[in-house]
């Protein structure tokens, strides 16, 4: 079928098309590849750093904070997580003040709603997404 313009189904036209579209996202993320910056990078490598440390996930919690957890987590990692999360609030004070409750069964765990846990996630997500946008744009 050789119908024209944008419908034109050629074997051309369809290059055409894709080249267009591989641009126009190409161009998206040049637009969008900020380099991480030193402090971008001191932060995410102290964040595994700790991570490591504690055996934690870090701030890899996907879980929002207004939503209940399908199954509360062992009381093994919530301890890490804590551990995890007073040495990210002494070292990152700027990010707010971490608050921790105790489950019913008595484990202690940090309050993913306080000041310092969405602020600091937050700072974490963003130097992550300037990685990742400077390593597609490359």
């Amino acid at each position: 079928w050789s119908g024209g313009g944008r419908d034109r189904c050629s074997r051309e036209g369809r290059a055409d098309r894709q080249d267009g579209i591989a641009w126009r996202q190409l161009a998206w993320a040049e637009q969008r590849a900020v380099p991480p910056s030193e402090e971008d990078r001191v932060f995410v490598a102290t964040c595994n750093r700790l991570s490591k440390a504690y055996s934690s996930p870090g701030f890899g919690d996907t879980v929002p904070p207004d939503i209940e957890d399908p199954a509360p987590p062992a009381a093994l990692l919530c301890r890490r997580v804590l551990a995890f999360a007073q040495a990210a609030a002494a070292r990152w004070p700027e990010h707010g003040r971490l608050i921790t409750f105790q489950r019913l069964s008595g484990t202690a765990v940090a309050d993913r709603s306080c000041g310092f846990w969405p602020a600091a996630r937050k700072r974490y997500l963003e130097a992550l997404e300037r990685y990742i946008a400077a390593c597609s744009s490359g």
